[in-house]
């Protein structure tokens, strides 16, 4: 979901046979299915079919230019009003940017089109990746880096032509779910009778990952599927929608925006002018949040509320309250909605409320499926709740969690409603998720500070994708070591990666003897500077050290290790330089649970972390001669500190902006990013652009 929303608020508030595949003994995969991609959220352009004009992919130096020509001056007249305490006269001027611009797409009451629409390209030969190639239209390449990827992949275990096993499944992503996965099946049947394969794999990212989902729960028996990868899937919906629907308050975090959109969308430049133009229309982003709830409330939820998509993201929880809340505020005409509440109803009380079942019978006829949870980031809405700040953590993978920062009671019983078995451990190391009542407890990995679709740029969550969907050791969350059940998020821009050496990621136990770091960075070197523990005695060998290279692992031994009953979680602070030209000094704060001997009898694959090789250098003592290190800072940069939910827990550095174009551009793109997202109430879309 990094697209609709995106735009939507910009504009008014700017104003992804069973058999296996098998290798022959040369290395090249001798069975190839083909991969159909399900793209997120508003990810497929849209045309108007009467006229050929293209609806949605939107030109936004176009609309920019539009909305400064055309409501410049009122505008500029809603911003005094504003001013003088009269929010109105600017509310009303965005929400008539919003029907203005966005009305090419609207829908009627009922959830159908207002206007004869239809994706491009459409079917399986024009969207097969070769195909698009071949006709110059790359620019229909949803998820571009990924299939890239997938296409590398292929190649490298000898499939020619791989760019042929590649589809683009295009639809038009208003419908509701129950629609689209009849859309998808009579696609995967096109696919299947163009190949000449029994089965193909999906990967469905975000919204995708929701209609995958919802394909396998009603299609998912007739086999027709080998694998299916379900990233950050929007299966139970997203809290970004329910918030605003039901009326709640939208609080925005701007540091948070920054980060979620500078790891990222890697893009500094088209975004500035929202950035500048709003600061001076509201006096402040400490106005924004006021501006965008009366946005949402009196112009966007009446738009969005008649897509079939956005009931769909309706958390099964509050669906009845928000279904009831639309019908007697006046925003819905149950009459003239029927045809939509009754898809919608079929969806929840049926798919969703049943979506383990459904999942079930898929595997049971030979689907192997994976589903990737980004957790420990404070929705968009500002409501605390565990996600990866778009998709919720317990709409994703069904599991129960606690209020971000909180942590289950010592003597908290899982909810075992999925798996109740004694000898499996389902809970996360900071005791905040508990994965027993999950879609899938077998089958459901948890990535820590990772933002929602960014795994592209996350080494792990690359490597993970790309050894279930094209190798064969990832049946389980024990099948491969490499990847356990709870693992850390490490992107390059998230600094620093750290477990302990013979004990899976976010546990420790009396097996392990040493602390294992990695430099994320792939571009400077890291000095660690001060490691200290809280809720245990820990005795590294070296307190400070320095030397480890972009990329590089470091494996510091412990003198002594206190293994005393510990029963709570326990957090390990590092202090390390950045050996950027600005040599910052950063601080990250790593969370563990302690393993007792028995606990590791009881569950012998917490320690499968030591049958992982590890390339280390040798680290040099390094003497932090006094706080003057931090004078090569830029100032602007290290005078003020603020906590981030990064990788491993906490990663303290400086929010203040630089005062330069490319960080002033960043923070116009992350602002806005994802307030569109949050006031549209919906879904999050990024503007379409060719991504080399």
């Amino acid at each position: 979901m990094k697209r609709f929303l995106a735009v939507l608020l910009s504009l008014i508030l700017a104003a992804g046979s069973l058999s296996i595949a098998v290798f022959a003994s040369d290395g090249k995969k001798e069975k190839v299915y083909p991969v159909i991609l399900l793209q997120g959220y508003s990810g497929p352009q849209l045309f108007n079919q009467d006229t050929g004009e293209k609806v949605w992919g939107l030109d936004f130096d176009k609309v920019k230019d539009h909305v400064l020509n055309d409501y410049g001056n009122d505008l500029a007249n809603g911003a005094k009003e504003y001013a003088k305490g009269n929010a109105d006269p600017l509310v009303d001027t965005l929400g008539t940017i919003l029907f203005d611009v966005m009305d090419p797409i609207a829908c009627n009451a009922d959830g159908s089109s207002k206007y004869n629409l239809d994706t491009f390209p459409k079917g399986a030969e024009a969207t097969r990746m070769s195909t698009l190639i071949a006709n110059g239209q790359e620019e229909y390449i949803g998820e571009k880096p990924i299939m890239k990827g997938f296409v590398e992949r292929l190649t490298q275990q000898g499939v020619e032509n791989a760019a042929d096993y590649i589809f683009i499944y295009t639809n038009d992503w208003r419908k509701g779910q129950v629609q689209y996965a009849k859309d998808i099946d009579a696609y995967v049947d096109e696919v299947r009778a163009l190949t000449g394969s029994d089965k193909v794999d999906i990967y469905g990212l975000s919204f995708g990952g929701q209609c995958g989902a919802s394909y396998l729960y009603y299609y998912g028996k007739e086999a027709k599927v080998h694998k299916a990868c379900l990233n950050v899937p929007a299966i139970g919906g997203t809290n970004m929608v329910g918030d605003p629907l039901l009326g709640n308050d939208i609080t925005l975090d701007f540091p948070t925006i920054l980060q979620f959109v500078e790891i990222g969308f890697r893009s500094e430049e088209e975004w500035e002018w929202i950035l500048e133009f709003l600061s001076t229309l509201t006096g402040g982003y400490q106005n924004l949040n006021t501006i965008v709830n009366l946005v949402a409330q009196r112009y966007i939820v009446d738009y969005i509320d008649k897509f079939g998509s956005i009931w769909d993201f309706i958390p099964l929880n509050v669906y009845d309250e928000v279904k009831a809340r639309l019908i007697n505020d006046g925003y819905v005409d149950p009459v003239a909605a029927a045809p939509l509440i009754a898809a919608s109803d079929e969806f929840h009380y049926n798919a969703l409320a049943n979506m383990s079942e459904g999942l079930k019978r898929a595997q049971k006829a030979g689907t192997q499926i994976a589903i990737m949870s980004n957790t420990g980031i404070n929705g968009v809405t500002g409501t605390y709740k565990n996600s990866d700040y778009i998709i919720d953590v317990y709409t994703s993978s069904g599991s129960a969690c606690t209020p971000l920062g909180e942590q289950f009671p010592e003597d908290y019983t899982p909810v075992g409603t999925q798996c109740d078995n004694k000898k499996h451990w389902h809970i996360s190391p900071e005791r905040d998720i508990d994965a027993t009542c999950s879609y899938l407890p077998e089958n459901t990995w948890f990535i820590k500070g990772q933002f929602h679709g960014q795994s592209n740029w996350d080494s792990y969550s690359r490597e993970f994708i790309l050894e279930f969907m094209f190798g064969d050791s990832i049946k389980d969350i024990y099948s491969n070591p490499k990847y356990p059940q709870f693992e850390l998020a490490q992107n390059p821009a998230d600094g620093l990666y750290m477990r302990f050496n013979n004990t899976n990621s976010g546990f420790h136990s009396s097996k392990d003897t040493a602390l294992v770091f990695t430099n994320l960075s792939e571009q400077y070197s890291i000095d660690i500077l001060d490691i200290s523990a809280k809720g245990f005695n820990l005795s590294p060998e070296y307190n400070s050290y320095t030397g480890i290279g972009a990329g590089s692992t470091a494996v510091i031994s412990m003198t002594d290790y206190c293994n005393a009953k510990i029963t709570q979680p326990i957090s390990i602070k590092v202090r390390y330089r950045l050996n950027s030209p600005q040599r910052l000094i950063k601080e990250k704060t790593f969370t563990f649970t302690h393993l007792n001997d028995d606990e590791l009898k009881d569950y012998p694959f917490m320690n499968d972390a030591a049958k992982l090789v590890i390339d280390e250098n040798e680290p040099v003592p390094v003497t932090e001669t006094s706080p003057a290190d931090t004078t090569e800072n830029t100032t602007e940069l290290i005078e003020e500190t603020a906590e981030t939910r990064l990788s491993g827990g906490e990663n303290k550095t400086s929010s203040k902006i630089p005062k330069t174009g490319s960080a002033k551009r960043g923070i116009a793109l992350s602002s806005f990013a994802v307030i569109t997202a949050a006031a549209a109430a919906g879904v999050i879309i990024k503007k379409k652009k060719d991504e080399a």
